[in-house]
């Protein structure tokens, strides 16, 4: 009995539970709060817009490296020295990029340090994650999830200080904590490249074009695959405070929903980040990938669901606890964006499943259809729901993506059982809105978070009484890499 992926998955989730939530509501929702919605809300515009150039600093290479060297973990003394010499030039091309087009854009000009320490925080984000991709892929997954919350404990202390310790607190700026995001993320980069250095047998810097040529060919569907998720992900905040008078003020109501939306998102992302290598070693291996896929997927997407209809039926409580300025209106927001959370989470795994399989080619036409989607669903309601229509656009956009990668995967052959048990999961949903609806009109107790809190213990109730947490599947999954 193997039950490798379900510990490395519970380490994941438990690590990442203390110390992600902390970051988010202790730290970044403290920093929002000191420098207010509106500046907040430029710098969130900021990072988006300066994110969506992101293909020219990744091109794919992390997913492209997670699966090759899963499949074959002799080719990392071969790539290693080359990928990281690639990375370096890839930077500094992006941060040419970014300038040039900032450079286009005169109400930017004045913001340009700010962009330009925005681009170096995506470009020691990205090596971050090149280096942590190698970890995974060598089957080092709990040290990998202890390297995926470092940069965010660095990132604490330090923000702590800079807001709470007398004399930074009194003047904090909103430039200090893109620095601090830096410092932290090249501490981690250089402890994960310490790891990845004792294994790899030779490591040299050099410039080496046939090398690059054959990594960028590779890479390259992986790449577009990014440019189109973030594409049709970044561009509403964008959209946001270029279309409307008050757009850096809903920008600003935006991020601060968004900010819960990532929160729980990272569970989703690490999750892939976990299965790329095991998806990949197992079809390399000609291993049935049905359990694998069915358990994953009814494993978080119970989380999420249970997460999505208890945030909606408290969403205005939960804003008003977190922010000054909440309004209803940012419930509504927060409320429609997390719905969103369930399709992300299950574009998580059908994605990442894909990807494995090597047919991104085909994945990027459903990524190129929900560009165009999200596109002309912001263009039409923005300028009249404003971040509620930015947040409806995200819903369906989202949905749509799931739901074509999941025929997709069927369609490619990849899974060859049924999936029925997704119908499973849509009873599943009424169960939980049928059941938040009885505790909150039945008022069980008078204060609203207890009120949550019984919600999500009875909802983990039911989701054991339907089987989807039951632990003798766990039995039944194939040998992980």
């Amino acid at each position: 009995m193997n039950k490798e992926f379900l510990l490395n998955t519970l380490f994941l989730v438990v690590i990442n539970l203390i110390i992600k939530p902390f970051y988010i509501f202790g730290i970044d929702r403290a920093v929002q709060n000191r420098v207010g919605e509106e500046h907040y809300g430029i710098y969130f515009a900021l990072y988006s817009f300066t994110f969506l150039f992101q293909i020219v600093n990744d091109f794919g290479i992390q997913n492209f490296n997670s699966r090759e060297i899963s499949q074959h973990r002799q080719l990392l003394d071969k790539y290693f020295s080359g990928i990281l010499s690639l990375k370096i030039v890839l930077g500094i091309v992006y941060l040419c990029v970014a300038t040039i087009i900032t450079a286009f854009i005169p109400s930017y000009w004045a913001v340009l340090p700010m962009i330009l320490s925005l681009v170096m925080c995506h470009i020691l984000a990205s090596l971050r994650q090149y280096l942590a991709s190698n970890v995974a892929a060598l089957g080092m997954y709990r040290l990998n999830s202890v390297l995926s919350v470092l940069d965010r404990v660095l990132l604490i202390i330090m923000c702590a200080v800079l807001l709470w310790v007398s004399p930074f607190e009194e003047d904090f700026k909103i430039e200090w904590f893109i620095h601090a995001q830096n410092i932290s993320l090249l501490i981690t980069a250089l402890v994960t490249f310490a790891i990845i250095f004792k294994q790899v047998k030779t490591f040299k810097i050099s410039w080496h074009l046939p090398l690059f040529l054959l990594i960028l060919r590779g890479a390259m569907p992986y790449a577009l695959s990014i440019f189109l998720m973030t594409i049709y992900t970044r561009t509403d905040v964008v959209m946001l405070e270029r279309m409307l008078t008050d757009g850096s003020q809903q920008a600003g109501i935006y991020a601060s929903a968004y900010r819960l939306l990532d929160a729980v998102n990272v569970l989703g992302l690490l999750f892939a980040g976990l299965l790329m290598p095991m998806f990949a070693k197992q079809l390399k291996d000609k291993i049935d990938i049905d359990p694998l896929v069915r358990f994953s997927f009814q494993l978080i997407m119970v989380a999420s669901i249970i997460i999505a209809a208890t945030v909606w039926f408290y969403r205005t409580d939960i804003m008003q606890l977190l922010y000054k300025q909440a309004t209803p209106f940012s419930g509504d927001v927060l409320g429609v964006l997390m719905g969103s959370f369930v399709a992300v989470s299950g574009t998580y795994i059908f994605s990442t499943l894909i990807g494995a399989a090597g047919h991104v080619a085909q994945m990027n036409k459903t990524f190129i259809a929900a560009f165009i989607i999200n596109i002309g669903l912001n263009t039409a309601l923005i300028p009249q729901y404003k971040a509620l229509g930015a947040a409806s656009s995200t819903l369906i956009t989202q949905f749509f993506v799931m739901i074509v990668l999941i025929f997709l995967s069927k369609k490619l052959n990849i899974l060859r059982g049924g999936v029925g048990w997704v119908l499973h999961i849509v009873v599943f949903v009424l169960a939980i809105v049928g059941l938040n609806i009885i505790i909150k009109t039945c008022q069980i107790s008078e204060i609203w978070y207890i009120q949550m809190l019984i919600v999500v213990v009875l909802s983990g109730f039911l989701a054991l009484g339907m089987g989807f947490l039951n632990y003798k599947k766990v039995a039944q999954l194939p040998r992980s890499p």
